[in-house]
């Protein structure tokens, strides 16, 4: 599978990146006694046939998109259906202006650039918030977490006390200044993740937080206050 780097979280989770994004934004695959969940589809250079072909089998497999940025569910036009919080589609800033062709290598730009990115919203599946998401050995409940966007959302594992945040936070620069960020919507996310008191935080971007927890998303909250 060229260029894309699967990582062994766990013996249940696995993240999986596109090495030719610089940023590279991470997907998840988590594989559950009874269904496997795909967190994010990446900006489209997985080829998920050969994911699903190693990992998933003859399981169900739930997509579930964090949020309407490219870099997040470009790669789901290889799916018939995907969960999402469809909030604000038909005027949703997608992010697309924000990437440049220097934010890839091996010409994989010119891979993902002719595809046509206004959203299906017949492709995805409205998801409610505090729904749960059954894997057999996983529960995951989603959580709206708006501010980054409108359409955030996050999955929390109650017994594993597991957090899959998208780019609500994640550790690195926080961005709001799309034209559906929030950050007074940010602050109120922030406080419902504090809450919920995980003991490990992966990311839509860079590595997984495992330490001082409370007091990383308290700063983050903080630098949202600042603004």
């Amino acid at each position: 599978m060229t260029n894309i780097k699967i990582t062994k979280m766990n013996e249940k989770i696995y993240l999986i990146e596109e090495m030719d994004y610089l940023e590279h934004s991470n997907c998840y695959l988590i594989v559950g006694s009874k269904k496997c969940l795909l967190i994010d589809t990446g900006v489209g250079l997985i080829d998920f046939n050969e994911i699903k072909n190693r990992f998933v089998k003859d399981k169900e497999l739930v997509v579930v998109i964090t949020h309407f940025h490219f870099d997040h569910f470009a790669g789901s036009d290889q799916f018939d259906m995907a969960l999402a919080n469809k909030n604000n589609l038909k005027n949703k800033d997608v992010g697309l202006k924000y990437f440049k062709k220097k934010d890839f290598k091996n010409n994989a730009f010119e891979k993902i650039s002719h595809k046509e990115f206004n959203i299906n919203e017949n492709k995805f599946k409205q998801i409610k918030n505090e729904s749960i998401i059954n894997l057999g050995d996983f529960n995951f409940e989603i959580i709206f977490t708006p501010g980054h966007d409108e359409s955030s959302i996050s999955l929390f594992e109650n017994e594993k006390k597991i957090l899959f945040s998208g780019d609500t936070i994640y550790d690195g620069k926080m961005y709001l200044d799309f034209e559906d960020s929030n950050n007074k919507e940010y602050i109120s996310s922030l406080k419902k993740i504090l809450y919920k008191k995980p003991t490990i935080i992966l990311g839509g971007h860079n590595a997984p937080i495992t330490k001082n927890i409370s007091e990383f998303i308290t700063s983050k909250i903080d630098l949202a206050k600042e603004n």
